[in-house]
């Protein structure tokens, strides 16, 4: 992946999916951005610093063109679906496990119980991360591969009669990779997450 680096919009999202092809990946996660706007639209004055509205605007033309780029990556990935050129599942880190539906979800609820499902709140936490050009701490990266982890388990285990018998998922197979969320691990998750979301944290 870190031969793509110098590649943006279509191309990239081409070379990402072949490398797809190429390896075939167990999961891929994609929570980077294009940070070359960041560096095409700073105009600095005579002293060499931005002014602080110049730096604001800088700021949410960023957090724009990565939204578009992430639509992109999207938009191609999903294309391949309904095409069939590719089978899987694809879920957002800003969706949730509740959104399989209210009798799906109590379905889920009994074969994996709500104690090991990450905490609304800790959702909100988690859909307010910069992934774009963050380094993440050990808690960061925790949170976000669980959260992708549940809910692909819980999307899977939902759809899990249109698959073939080979890959459907039963109720009696519970992952092994489950977290109980005790208070003191939400109170820990919570402290760091809350710092995550900071736009002008150094790394």
């Amino acid at each position: 992946m870190r031969s793509l680096s110098d590649f943006k919009g279509q191309e990239l999202i081409a070379r990402v999916l072949a490398l797809m092809d190429q390896y075939k990946p167990l999961h891929l996660s994609i929570v980077g951005g294009d940070p070359h706007p960041r560096a095409a639209t700073l105009h600095l004055r005579s002293s060499g610093v931005p002014a602080i509205g110049e730096t604001l605007l800088l700021y949410r033309v960023d957090e724009i063109a990565r939204e578009q780029v992430s639509a992109l990556r999207t938009r191609a990935i999903v294309d391949d679906f309904v095409q069939r050129k590719r089978q899987g599942s694809f879920v957002s880190l800003r969706s949730e496990v509740s959104r399989i539906g209210p009798d799906a979800y109590r379905g889920y609820c009994a074969r994996v119980e709500p104690s090991f499902q990450v905490p609304a709140a800790l959702i909100e936490m988690l859909r307010s991360i910069r992934t774009s050009l963050d380094r993440f701490d050990e808690v960061e990266s925790l949170a976000l591969m669980y959260h992708a982890y549940m809910m692909t388990d819980a999307f899977l285990w939902c759809y899990r009669g249109t698959f073939s018998e080979e890959f459907k998922i039963s109720d009696s197979e519970i992952a092994g990779w489950l977290i109980r969320f005790t208070p003191e691990l939400v109170a820990l998750w919570s402290r760091v997450l809350a710092r995550s979301a900071s736009t002008w944290r150094l790394r």
